[in-house]
């Protein structure tokens, strides 16, 4: 039995996850483009997509997600360890002076599995997640410093890596990661939720008015993590 990954698979996924996260509709030659597929094997992906109904079209015939996408996305939140433990310990925290983020890594992107925010409500931080740029994310510098350089230079290209290296080198060091925003004077610090799982969590953009600032966040930041975990501290 072959122990090579199933190239089917593994566009099809890609497929949904492209038309999931996409602010708009999507024609079957832009996808082709953008995934580097030939446009007969994105088309016969999308069709094997829609018989399933995770996939459906607008009157243009451009692609998007179908009703399946919900019942999925109901699937994957109510099965969720995760989810089920931290969602209820941040609503208690909330509202705060800072954002309280969840992230995980998902190639080079960061996806926010919670992100909220200061005077939004509870249900906004669920749904408003969203995939960004793992070298420029406090969440994404933490995750890759977990890694090997050469994992992280294949992830993320040469360019990218020569300028984090040292943002990684200082969450080896120090056990988290930190960025500095210069417009306003605000700081986003990230944490490993546990040592078993690739998730971090983070509180971004809180003031950074004392030399105490960091380090009395990162320590409501690791009491955060430990009632996630159902840990007492």
């Amino acid at each position: 039995m072959s122990s090579q990954p199933n190239k089917s698979i593994i566009d099809g996924i890609t497929c949904l996850q492209t038309l999931a996260s996409s602010s708009e509709p999507i024609g079957v030659r832009e996808l082709a483009r953008q995934l580097d597929l030939q446009p007969m094997k994105a088309n016969r992906v999308l069709m094997t997509l829609m018989s399933m109904g995770l996939v459906t079209q607008n009157e243009k015939k451009a692609y998007m997600p179908g009703p399946g996408i919900h019942v999925l996305a109901a699937q994957a939140i109510h099965g969720s360890t995760l989810l089920s433990k931290a969602l209820p310990v941040i609503e208690e925290q909330l509202p705060c002076d800072h954002i309280i983020s969840i992230g995980v890594l998902w190639g080079d992107k960061v996806s926010y599995l919670v992100h909220a925010e200061p005077n939004q409500s509870f249900s906004q931080s669920i749904i408003h997640n969203h995939l960004y740029d793992a070298s420029k994310s406090t969440i994404g510098l933490l995750l890759l410093s977990r890694m090997q350089d050469e994992k992280v230079m294949a992830i993320l290209g040469d360019q990218k890596f020569e300028k984090i290296k040292d943002k990684l080198s200082f969450a080896r060091e120090h056990g988290y990661s930190k960025q500095h925003h210069t417009d306003p004077l605000e700081v986003t610090i990230a944490i490993p939720l546990d040592e078993k799982s690739d998730v971090a969590i983070a509180f971004s953009r809180f003031k950074n008015s004392s030399p105490n600032s960091v380090p009395l966040k990162l320590e409501a930041l690791k009491k955060l993590g430990n009632q996630i975990n159902g840990e007492t501290t």
